[in-house]
């Protein structure tokens, strides 16, 4: 502002200095002359007065910017001391107030977070909103569904009645029909009292047969008075002609009941399963029947003895009362059965291929599954004394476990099981009193020389065959009850995992006595007057069974199942055919396989297995669902379990306990289900549970078998038909 007053005055004190000066009269080119000179002279003197005023500015504003600056330098060093001494003043509310601008970033921070929160809260909401208008929909539909109903109800209810009615009727009929069927009972029991008072006089008779016996034995030189008594005998054998016709006519009256009871039976079908009971009641007093008949018969025999003089046919020692035993070798052991001698070095692989290969040399055709199940069943017979090959006819049972044994390098013999036996006797023979000799069978004379214990001073050292393998086959076991004539020996097979060592523990506890006379292979005689003839039937005999399901063959007991690895036999393969074509000539092995080697293949399971807490949990979830329809089973079948398992060819390597522990459910489980009558949850949820697990355990075709079984409620009951194995199932 001061440098534009200067030069309005400069301009001014110009202006004033033109006005006093006289210009004189000049010629006009000089005076243009002058005045561009003039104008010239102004134009620099302007030009360095702009120039000047320029500099003089600078200058003028560099002096006024250092004087602000240097009072603003005051102004702030005032300030900042001011600040200094309000910060040391004020230092303890700055920190009082940095915490709480801390804690309010934190505030702020879980602010947001709940917010987020808030906003997912609310998306659950309007989710459930959603929901909740979905389920007002479907219980809109409900209510229309229920109004359905009811009117359907109300039909119903009205058919319910008619069928009520019905009903009704039929009930009626029931009654009249149960009313007839207990006359037939009560018939019945009235002809039971009287066979008992027959089976009574029988008794009694042969009582009287016994003391007549000793009598005879006590008057040898009195053969008159043995003459008379033998005279009274013949009187009492016509009374006893005259019981037997009784007998005769009682069971005559027996049958006309039964067809009786038949007929009643098909006039109310819909009660069949309720009258099962019944039926099993007339079997088991038919097969009561046939066992007096059997006692009658051997009373025969025993009269007919007496009959003769003494002395015919009658040996008064006891030497040569057991040539029947001791002197007639069993065919099974003739010398030329093995006559290359034993084999010292067989793995088991290697004769489980030798089998495989001389079944199909054979033309044989049995799944590599089903050699393998059968293999390992036998090796088990320790704690599962019997294996049963069920089926229907013609699938193989028989010949399986006898190509098996010749493959194998064992002894084998086929005892065929007639229908009338009822005792022990009809398997391992009986003493005769009247001829004081023992009436002995194949298998007896077998086992004797099976004995590694017993007789070694009736049979040679040559003969005995206690290092070798014996396989016993019943073949179609159950034509007759297996209770009657195998109970008691299976008991005892049974018993032999009780002995540790049978050189120094007490194995009488486990052998077999055979009734004998007066004195048996101990020589020893007992206060009852008969003899001791015991028998230790080791390891190395292996009991196999088959058995035909038909309407004229008995069914296994849970004594027996709890016991025995039954294998069923399915229908044939279809491939069947060409397999037998490629038949060629195979011969049976000519060395035995000695007992020592094939107990080394016996394993037993170990808490160090793999595979071990598998099973376990296997059998407690099997057990389960046996336990909901009442047949659970005990300690003894959850270690046979085990020990197949062990036992199994590539268990070991952690490759087969599944195909194991699926066998064990077809040999153990689904067996005892059989029977059992659709009626109740029970048997559905016992049935889905082990369905579930057998198609865990990825066994397919058992899968299958047992679902068609599971859907098939034609019989009212739960009806097993066998797993048809594939000849190419190469899992194992």
């Amino acid at each position: 502002m001061m440098s534009f007053q200067i030069f309005r005055f400069n301009l001014i004190m110009l202006e004033n200095t033109a006005k006093s000066i006289e210009i004189p009269f000049l010629p006009t080119s000089l005076w243009v002359l002058t005045t561009g000179i003039s104008l010239i002279l102004v134009l620099l003197a302007c030009g360095m007065y702009a120039w000047y005023h320029k500099r003089f500015k600078a200058v003028l504003n560099d002096s006024e910017d250092v004087a602000d600056l240097a009072a603003q330098k005051e102004i702030f060093e005032a300030e900042i001391k001011q600040c200094q001494d309000w910060l040391n003043n004020n230092k303890e509310e700055l920190l009082r107030l940095d915490a709480e601008r801390k804690q309010q970033e934190l505030l702020r921070q879980e602010l947001a977070n709940l917010e987020t929160r808030a906003a997912q809260e609310q998306q659950k909401v309007d989710d459930l909103s959603k929901e909740s208008t979905s389920l007002q929909n479907v219980i809109s539909t409900l209510a229309q569904d229920r109004d359905r109903i009811t009117n359907e109800t109300t039909a119903g209810n009205k058919l319910l009645e008619e069928i009520q009615g019905e009903l009704k009727k039929a009930q009626d009929e029931s009654e009249n029909a149960q009313r007839k069927m207990h006359d037939v009972v009560q018939q019945y029991q009235e002809e039971k009292e009287k066979l008992d008072i027959f089976e009574q006089n029988v008794k009694e008779s042969t009582s009287e047969i016994i003391r007549l016996e000793n009598e005879i034995k006590q008057y040898q030189n009195q053969l008159n008075s043995v003459i008379k008594e033998v005279q009274k005998l013949e009187v009492e054998r016509k009374q006893q002609e005259i019981l037997r016709q009784e007998l005769e006519s009682l069971q005559l009256k027996i049958t006309r009941s039964q067809q009786e009871l038949k007929n009643i039976l098909m006039s109310v079908s819909q009660h069949e399963i309720k009258h099962q009971g019944l039926i099993v009641e007339v079997n088991v007093k038919q097969a009561q029947l046939e066992e007096i008949k059997g006692k009658i018969r051997r009373s025969n025999e025993e009269l007919e003895g007496i009959k003769r003089p003494v002395g015919i046919g009658a040996d008064t020692g006891d030497k040569g009362s057991y040539d029947d035993l001791f002197k007639i070798k069993p065919e099974c052991f003739m010398a030329e059965v093995f006559p290359g001698g034993n084999y010292e070095n067989r793995s088991e692989v290697q004769s489980l291929s030798d089998i495989l290969q001389f079944l199909k040399n054979q033309g044989l055709s049995f799944p590599k599954r089903t050699v393998y199940a059968f293999h390992t069943s036998l090796k088990i017979n320790d704690i599962s004394p019997i294996t049963v090959l069920a089926g229907i006819s013609g699938t193989g049972k028989t010949l399986l476990p006898v190509k098996y044994a010749e493959a194998m390098g064992m002894h084998n013999m086929v005892v065929s099981v007639q229908p009338r036996w009822d005792s022990p006797h009809d398997l391992f023979g009986f003493y005769n009193y009247m001829e004081h000799k023992y009436k002995g069978t194949d298998l007896a004379r077998a086992l004797i020389r099976m004995d590694q214990y017993n007789f070694r001073e009736q049979i040679k050292d040559d003969e005995r065959r206690a290092d070798r393998i014996l396989l016993v086959l019943l073949d179609e076991m159950n034509l007759a009850r297996i209770e009657y004539y195998f109970s008691e020996f299976l008991s005892k097979l049974e018993l032999r995992r009780a002995i540790k060592n049978a050189e120094v523990d007490n194995r009488s506890i486990a052998e077999f006595v055979l009734e004998t006379g007066p004195r048996g292979n101990t020589g020893k005689e007992k206060s009852d007057g008969k003899g001791e003839f015991r028998l230790w039937v080791g390891r190395n005999v292996i009991f196999v069974g088959t058995m035909n399901e038909d309407e004229s063959t008995q069914t296994l007991s849970d004594k027996v199942l709890d016991r025995a690895n039954v294998l069923r036999f399915g229908k044939p393969p279809n491939n069947l055919a060409g397999i037998q074509n490629e038949r060629t000539t195979a011969q049976p092995q000519n060395k035995f396989l000695p007992y020592n080697l094939w107990k080394e293949w016996i394993k037993k399971p170990s808490v160090r297995d793999s595979w071990l807490n598998d099973i376990n949990e296997w059998i407690n979830r099997i057990n389960d669902a046996l336990e909901k329809v009442g047949r659970p089973f005990g300690h003894r079948v959850q270690q046979a379990m085990r020990e197949y398992v062990a036992n199994y060819p590539g268990v070991a390597d952690g490759r087969t306990h599944k195909i194991a522990f699926a066998d064990q459910i077809e040999q153990k489980v689904i067996p005892k289900l059989r029977g059992i009558d659709f009626i109740g949850p029970q048997l559905n949820e016992s049935l889905e549970i082990t369905h579930r697990l057998i198609d865990e355990l990825g066994d397919e075709e058992l899968s299958r078998a047992f679902s068609q079984s599971k859907e098939d409620r034609s019989m009212g009951t739960f009806v097993w038909r066998g797993v048809t194995r594939s000849l190419d199932d190469m899992r194992v």
